[in-house]
């Protein structure tokens, strides 16, 4: 009588992403590269063995590194020079890092798509579609005598713009934009094995992160992680959602500026 072979675990980390017993199923059932199944069995152990989990947080916590850098002319504007080059050399540093990350990820894992221009530009139209509904939504609630509430983290950008604009436009479109899709739409949601939920867990958390005011706020924010996680599945492509953050981020910047 044969053995029984022993369940084979889950790995995780950069260089394994699923297990073989997946790649045969998934081989088997000639599914496309961005079907991921809905839920996966979750353990508790996988937050403190995944590396995922270090990397995300260390990448976070060097981009709230620099947004305090950004800060610092604001009481001492005589080392504004000092901390604008020092921001731009960690910046670089970051950029660095998190290209390699990605393109470690991209390399093994074969079901990656090239970045399609349809898939940015259907997400830029739906970003656009998104906020103008909204917009009308909000010009509905103060037509009938409602108020509404002031989102904190755009007026936070907006002081920063005014107090230290050079490292704000990098952190905006170029930091922001790299790291919160790297972590919110790649690396968080392979910390327990990809899946549908995972990701949308994902894209709640990066909602909530960006600390939405009422209805409106919801909405705004919502709708723009939604995008964002559409065009990261839509092309299984982590380059695809920095794309669109990038390009949407560079418009709002342009209204605020203006």
């Amino acid at each position: 009588m044969p053995k029984k072979q022993p369940k084979e675990k889950l790995r995780h980390g950069s260089k394994y992403v699923y297990t073989k017993q997946h790649w045969r199923e998934k081989e088997k059932k000639k599914e496309r590269a961005n079907i991921y199944p809905t839920v996966r069995k979750i353990k508790i152990k996988h937050f403190v063995t995944s590396p995922d989990t270090y990397i995300a947080a260390g990448l976070f916590l060097m981009q709230i590194l620099l947004q305090s850098i950004s800060l610092i002319p604001i009481n001492n504007p005589e080392v504004t020079t000092a901390t604008s080059a020092g921001h731009i050399v960690l910046t670089l540093i970051l950029v660095i890092i998190g290209v390699r990350v990605i393109r470690k990820r991209q390399f093994v894992d074969p079901t990656r798509r090239k970045v399609k221009g349809e898939t940015i530009i259907k997400s830029v139209l739906l970003l656009v579609t998104s906020t103008a509904i909204i917009a009308v939504i909000s010009m509905v609630i103060q037509s009938i005598g409602g108020t509404l509430p002031t989102q904190s983290n755009q007026e936070a950008l907006r002081v920063m713009q005014d107090m230290a604009p050079l490292t704000t436009i990098i952190n905006i479109i170029v930091v922001a934009p790299l790291v919160e899709e790297l972590v919110f739409r790649e690396l968080i949601p392979y910390v327990t094995g990809p899946s549908i939920l995972s990701f949308v867990a994902g894209s709640i958390l990066f909602t909530l992160l960006h600390s939405p005011a009422g209805i409106t706020g919801m909405l705004s924010y919502g709708s723009v992680s939604a995008v964002f996680l559409y065009a990261r599945l839509r092309d299984n492509n982590i380059y695809s959602s920095v794309i669109v953050h990038v390009i949407w981020n560079t418009l709002a910047l342009a209204i605020m500026i203006i």
